[in-house]
């Protein structure tokens, strides 16, 4: 999926960010995976701005605005089934830094579901 650089909703591109990645995945059985993640980012410089990916500019940069710019909370599963059929799934929140407000940007939710066949 392009564009998924940060996670799989794919809304930013990842450039001129200072980005803080904590994860934890957890197998509690061998054919099934949790993950939590979370993702922080700043503006590197204030006159940056944020680009989709692509790299059109969603929000010019400002340095009389925040650096601050989102916190993303990421939840997914994956169940292989066999060898052949996996399924998978992630849920994203996007929360809007004061960068993203100071811009009239909002919070924004992604889910996806998968399903793979492997021949």
């Amino acid at each position: 999926m392009p564009g998924n650089y940060f996670s799989e909703a794919g809304l930013l591109n990842p450039q001129n960010f200072i980005d803080l990645f904590p994860s934890v995945r957890i197998k509690p059985d061998p054919k099934l995976t949790a993950e939590l993640l979370l993702d922080i980012h700043w503006r590197e410089n204030l006159g940056d701005g944020i680009y989709q990916p692509g790299g059109s500019v969603i929000f010019r940069g400002n340095p009389d605005f925040a650096r601050f710019v989102r916190i993303e909370l990421v939840l997914g599963m994956a169940w292989q089934l066999n060898r052949h059929i996996k399924f998978s799934g992630a849920y994203s929140h996007f929360f809007a830094g004061q960068f993203i407000h100071q811009n009239n940007g909002e919070d924004a939710d992604f889910v996806a579901l998968w399903l793979t066949f492997k021949f």
